[in-house]
């Protein structure tokens, strides 16, 4: 089932829930308050709201327990089926954001599931360059997430320099995030695993070459998203300049890895005419 599907199982499932909380309440509890039809009629619509507010975070828990899933196996699979949808589930949402925090997240997951299954711009860019600078002063690593995307698209575009920039503004910001004691003791390791990162990265694009490339370390443990995007990083900075023999290279890392993911089709395109 896919995701539009899901969703649409949930919410028949939750007016149904709705509707009968209140006929039960219509036509069988409150009619022995004998009170006026018109009073039975507001109590039951109140109860209708009340199931409403009671099922709400259950309901939203269980969503995001699906969307996590489908991320994951995604992630693996890179096939785009599985997370068709969310995208445009988390835009809608958007404007019944209640307050900034989850507008942020809202619009964070929908730039994220965006940069999976699209070439197009994102069309709140604009928001997400503003929440991404907003953080500069103090540690939020929703922050590292849309910065992190953001390098990694200029860089699939063809705009390395962009990339450059945004990536040694992402350091700079880890490395004072760190100094200042702001990072959370779980997120230590990872943090400064990504600093590596961006450090390999960041040579790389100065100093173009095999070995440069390949200081950029894939985990054992990296899923398949992982290793389709650091390797289509590699190809497109060494296409961008004419190193056309090393970027076969990093396209041949990927031979056996399926699906539909754009970046995966960007990579077999590459191998076809270089």
């Amino acid at each position: 089932m896919n995701f539009k599907n899901y969703m649409r199982t949930v919410r028949i499932i939750e007016i149904s829930i709705y509707v009968m909380v209140f006929l039960l309440l219509f036509f069988w509890l409150i009619p022995y308050l004998e009170i006026s039809v018109f009073a039975n009629f507001i109590l039951s619509m109140l109860g209708m709201i009340g199931a409403f507010a009671l099922t709400y975070t259950p309901k939203s828990k269980l969503i995001w327990k699906n969307i996590m899933h489908r991320s994951n196996v995604f992630y693996n699979t890179l096939e785009t089926s599985t997370i068709e949808g969310i995208r445009e589930f988390y835009i809608r949402t958007l404007r019944f954001s209640p307050n900034a925090m989850v507008r942020g997240h809202n619009l964070f997951m929908a730039y994220a599931m965006h940069e999976y299954v699209s070439d197009e711009p994102f069309e709140y860019m604009q928001d997400m360059e503003l929440s991404e600078k907003a953080y500069d002063d103090f540690f939020y690593y929703r922050a590292i997430q849309i910065r992190e995307i953001m390098m990694y698209r200029l860089i699939q575009n063809g705009q390395i320099e962009e990339g450059l920039e945004l990536a040694l503004r992402q350091l700079d910001y880890i490395e004072r995030m760190v100094d200042d004691e702001q990072i959370p003791e779980d997120l230590m390791e990872s943090i400064l695993n990504l600093s590596s990162l961006y450090r390999h990265l960041i040579r790389f694009i100065n100093a173009p070459n095999v070995r440069t490339a390949f200081a950029i370390k894939v985990p054992e443990n990296a899923t398949n998203f992982d290793r389709v995007r650091t390797y289509y990083t590699i190809a497109r900075i060494f296409v961008e300049n004419d190193m056309n023999k090393e970027a076969k290279i990093a396209i041949e890392k990927t031979k056996d890895i399926k699906g539909d993911y754009r970046l995966l089709e960007g990579l077999r395109e590459y191998s076809k005419i270089l």
